[in-house]
Protein backbone atom coordinates (compact mmCIF):
# COMPACT_ATOMS: atom_id res chain seq x y z
CA UNK A 1 0.00 0.00 0.00
CA UNK A 2 1.46 3.42 -0.95
CA UNK A 3 0.48 5.09 2.48
CA UNK A 4 2.35 2.30 4.59
CA UNK A 5 5.03 2.74 2.12
CA UNK A 6 4.59 6.75 2.86
CA UNK A 7 4.26 7.76 -0.48
CA UNK A 8 2.47 11.79 -0.17
CA UNK A 9 -0.24 10.60 -1.87
CA UNK A 10 -2.50 13.34 -4.24
CA UNK A 11 -6.59 13.00 -3.93
CA UNK A 12 -9.21 15.22 -4.40
CA UNK A 13 -10.92 16.53 -2.13
CA UNK A 14 -14.63 15.63 -0.62
CA UNK A 15 -16.64 17.74 -3.07
CA UNK A 16 -14.81 16.64 -6.18
CA UNK A 17 -14.91 13.29 -5.77
CA UNK A 18 -18.57 12.78 -4.29
CA UNK A 19 -19.84 15.44 -7.22
CA UNK A 20 -17.82 12.97 -10.03
CA UNK A 21 -19.23 9.79 -8.20
CA UNK A 22 -22.87 11.24 -8.31
CA UNK A 23 -22.16 12.53 -11.91
CA UNK A 24 -20.97 9.02 -12.64
CA UNK A 25 -24.05 7.48 -11.41
CA UNK A 26 -26.64 9.59 -13.08
CA UNK A 27 -25.23 9.67 -16.50
CA UNK A 28 -23.22 6.73 -17.33
CA UNK A 29 -24.05 3.15 -16.17
CA UNK A 30 -20.56 1.68 -16.81
CA UNK A 31 -19.21 2.10 -13.15
CA UNK A 32 -20.11 2.53 -9.81
CA UNK A 33 -21.92 -0.59 -10.13
CA UNK A 34 -21.24 -1.70 -6.45
CA UNK A 35 -23.19 1.67 -4.99
CA UNK A 36 -26.00 1.84 -7.29
CA UNK A 37 -29.49 1.14 -5.23
CA UNK A 38 -30.97 -0.82 -8.33
CA UNK A 39 -27.73 -3.30 -8.28
CA UNK A 40 -26.92 -3.86 -4.56
CA UNK A 41 -30.19 -3.26 -2.33
CA UNK A 42 -32.42 -6.46 -3.93
CA UNK A 43 -30.16 -8.92 -3.64
CA UNK A 44 -29.14 -8.62 -0.03
CA UNK A 45 -30.78 -10.76 2.04
CA UNK A 46 -32.41 -9.42 5.59
CA UNK A 47 -29.61 -9.90 8.02
CA UNK A 48 -31.85 -8.18 10.74
CA UNK A 49 -34.99 -7.26 11.51
CA UNK A 50 -33.40 -3.76 12.84
CA UNK A 51 -33.52 -0.82 10.59
CA UNK A 52 -30.19 -0.49 9.43
CA UNK A 53 -28.44 1.59 11.98
CA UNK A 54 -26.39 4.42 10.37
CA UNK A 55 -28.82 7.32 9.13
CA UNK A 56 -27.70 6.43 4.96
CA UNK A 57 -28.27 3.37 3.46
CA UNK A 58 -24.44 1.93 1.70
CA UNK A 59 -25.84 2.74 -2.01
CA UNK A 60 -27.40 5.66 -4.27
CA UNK A 61 -30.72 5.52 -6.11
CA UNK A 62 -30.65 7.45 -9.43
CA UNK A 63 -33.51 9.99 -8.48
CA UNK A 64 -31.14 13.24 -9.02
CA UNK A 65 -32.64 14.99 -5.71
CA UNK A 66 -30.84 12.62 -3.29
CA UNK A 67 -27.75 11.54 -3.37
CA UNK A 68 -25.50 14.26 -2.39
CA UNK A 69 -25.67 14.14 1.88
CA UNK A 70 -25.25 10.13 1.04
CA UNK A 71 -22.54 10.03 -0.97
CA UNK A 72 -20.69 12.66 1.35
CA UNK A 73 -21.37 11.04 4.74
CA UNK A 74 -19.94 7.50 3.21
CA UNK A 75 -17.24 9.41 1.98
CA UNK A 76 -16.49 11.00 5.11
CA UNK A 77 -15.84 7.36 5.83
CA UNK A 78 -13.60 6.60 3.84
CA UNK A 79 -9.38 6.77 4.08
CA UNK A 80 -9.37 9.50 1.81
CA UNK A 81 -10.94 11.28 4.97
CA UNK A 82 -9.89 9.66 7.52
CA UNK A 83 -6.27 9.16 7.29
CA UNK A 84 -3.88 12.11 8.06
CA UNK A 85 -0.96 13.58 5.83
CA UNK A 86 -3.23 12.61 2.43
CA UNK A 87 -2.70 15.97 0.57
CA UNK A 88 -5.86 17.33 -0.47
CA UNK A 89 -6.52 19.34 -4.18
CA UNK A 90 -9.53 21.69 -4.87
CA UNK A 91 -8.69 21.83 -8.71
CA UNK A 92 -5.19 21.07 -11.08
CA UNK A 93 -3.79 24.68 -10.37
CA UNK A 94 -4.14 23.88 -6.98
CA UNK A 95 -2.54 19.89 -7.10
CA UNK A 96 0.35 21.94 -9.13
CA UNK A 97 0.96 24.37 -6.59
CA UNK A 98 0.86 21.96 -3.90
CA UNK A 99 3.26 19.91 -6.15
CA UNK A 100 5.88 22.23 -6.52
CA UNK A 101 5.18 22.87 -2.83
CA UNK A 102 5.13 19.96 -0.95
CA UNK A 103 7.35 19.28 2.01
CA UNK A 104 7.89 15.43 1.67
CA UNK A 105 9.67 14.62 4.13
CA UNK A 106 7.05 16.44 6.72
CA UNK A 107 4.42 14.36 5.07
CA UNK A 108 6.52 11.11 5.00
CA UNK A 109 7.19 11.57 8.86
CA UNK A 110 3.55 12.52 9.74
CA UNK A 111 2.52 9.12 7.66
CA UNK A 112 5.15 6.92 9.40
CA UNK A 113 3.91 8.18 12.84
CA UNK A 114 0.24 7.06 11.83
CA UNK A 115 1.25 3.61 10.94
CA UNK A 116 3.18 2.96 13.88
Amino acid sequence: ELYTMTVPLFVPDRHWIVNAMLWALRFNNQNWWHVRADNVRGSLPLASTTPFPLPYEPWIGDDPNVGLAEASYWMALSDFEQFPHLLHFRSFPDLVQQLKTVDVPTVRAGMRRFNE
